[in-house]
């Protein structure tokens, strides 16, 4: 699928400090999502102990699919056909509310509806509530919010995106709180994650009237746009998920210790923020990526593509060290079971390397390559549940960690090249020698400190650890922004 080329007129300058702005108040408001998404997380760790942390975590997994599988079909195809025609949010609001919702109403009763079944799957029939709660989060949440924070995205209005989500994150942190206090439990937890989910979808209610012109914008293929892209965008955002998804399955669906499932899936919670961060930069330069494939500006793309991959090098070269100098500590902080701190290591690096593989992902989508991305990651998933099945029959539970790690590395290589085929080189070998440099120095600092006993004492060094590595990039001459930019 081609992206149409639009008349460019006087373009002038655009600046890569611009969309450097963009990503940033995206990082920021990811940052705040972070802390409150960890802060929910060890709440329930702590209120619900392990066993029952799996069946949330599992449970959780379960409505991420079902909002993913929803979200990227007609949501994501509008997304590509508005990021190209930012005027044209009255056709978008209706093929949402048109189409969209009451689909994504029948889904939700049909999970409501299955439930009883999937909880036999599970292995416990007390799990069925829960999942018909989570049907209603998934209805209230991608019937509208979801969708309009993929509007705000492709429009470029980044700094409400940022606002809605920070509220967002903050309020179901919010909610489950009160709900452990007030003894709710699992039930409890999931029934705040839907009230929040209600709020959200009256907030993209009220930002889709005041946002979406009713005025009609100079057609481009708008229609066409979203039917083409439909073919390719059915699935593709649920993909990514199948990997860490998958091998929680699979270790339950194979008789796999409770408590090793809990840990597990605690590895999987604490790893998800380093997904995210690589989505965020995606997120951040989409916009402008899509408008400069339009009309054929790949320097500048080169360079905004160059700026963010310089990010994600960083960002894996500092977990890569800190993960091999403490990541044997902190796993011991919730398991003591052998090969733990390898397990959360893999689980943390594949997750990184997933991030960096959905930022590249992203720029192929602006590029209109949709059909491309979506046989990668279907090729990618299937290869996955393949590789994590024999890996556990070989070498046990810890194989699932080991299949995440690999998975994760061949998708991040093999997207980084078709990028480089579609724009040209934009990767600074400077710039990754630096990184690993600096990563080095790090590893060795942090592991000439004491063995920590605590948790306090463990954050405390893996702050310390982050500090020094900004030092160093610093002392190296590492730069976030060119001063071509």
């Amino acid at each position: 699928m081609n992206l149409p080329q639009i008349p460019s007129g006087d373009l002038g300058t655009r600046p890569i400090l611009q969309a450097v702005r963009g990503v940033t108040v995206l990082l920021l408001a990811q940052v705040v999502v972070v802390l409150t998404g960890v802060g929910t997380q060890l709440a329930c760790l702590h209120s619900l102990g392990l066993p029952q942390y799996g069946h949330f975590v599992t449970i959780n997994l379960m409505a991420l699919c079902g909002s993913l599988l929803l979200l990227s079909g007609l949501p994501q195809a509008v997304r590509v056909a508005i990021a190209v025609e930012p005027r044209a949010g009255a056709k978008a609001r209706w093929y949402l509310l048109v189409y969209h919702l009451p689909l994504t109403l029948l889904a939700a009763g049909v999970i409501a509806a299955t439930a009883p079944v999937v909880a036999a799957a599970l292995g416990d029939q007390a799990l069925v509530t829960p999942i018909r709660i989570a049907a209603f989060d998934i209805a209230a949440r991608t019937g509208g919010f979801e969708p309009w924070l993929m509007f705000l995205n492709a429009t470029g209005r980044l700094h409400v995106q940022a606002f809605a989500q920070i509220a967002f994150a903050i309020a179901r942190f919010a909610a489950v709180v009160v709900a452990f206090a007030n003894g709710g439990g699992l039930v409890g937890a999931l029934m705040g994650f839907a009230c929040i989910s209600s709020l959200g979808l009256g907030l993209a209610i009220v930002g889709w009237a005041t946002w979406c012109s009713v005025t009609q914008a100079p057609d481009y293929g708008f229609a066409g746009q979203v039917r083409r892209a439909l073919r390719w965008t059915i699935g593709c955002d649920l993909f990514p998920l199948l990997i860490p998804f998958a091998s929680v399955w699979l270790l339950n669906m194979f008789g796999s210790d409770l408590h090793y499932i809990g840990f597990f899936c605690a590895c999987v919670t604490v790893s998800t923020p380093f997904t995210t961060f690589g989505v965020v930069i995606g997120a951040g330069v989409y916009a402008e990526a899509a408008k400069s494939f339009a009309r054929g500006d790949l320097s500048f793309l080169r360079s905004l593509v160059s700026q963010a991959a310089q990010v994600l090098i960083l960002l894996i070269a500092v977990t890569l060290a800190l993960a091999a100098v403490r990541g044997g500590e902190a796993a011991r902080l919730v398991s003591n079971s052998s090969g733990a701190g390898l397990t959360l290591g893999a689980v943390v690096l594949g997750h990184t390397c997933l991030g960096g593989m959905l930022f590249f992902l992203d720029v192929l989508v602006a590029r209109g390559s949709l059909q491309l991305r979506f046989r990668l990651m279907l090729g990618l998933a299937c290869a996955h549940i393949i590789g994590t099945s024999v890996l556990i029959h070989t070498v046990g539970p810890a194989g699932a960690a080991m299949a995440i790690l690999l998975s994760s590395v061949g998708g991040f290589a093999a997207t980084v090249w078709l990028t480089r085929v579609a724009i040209g080189p934009f990767f600074r070998p400077r710039g990754i020698a630096r990184a690993v440099s600096a990563a080095s120095v790090t590893a060795a600092l942090v592991a000439s400190y004491p063995r920590p006993e605590g948790v306090n004492l463990l954050l405390a060094q893996l702050a310390s650890g982050i500090g020094i590595y900004v030092l160093c990039l610093g002392g190296m001459g590492e730069r976030f922004v060119s001063r071509s930019a």
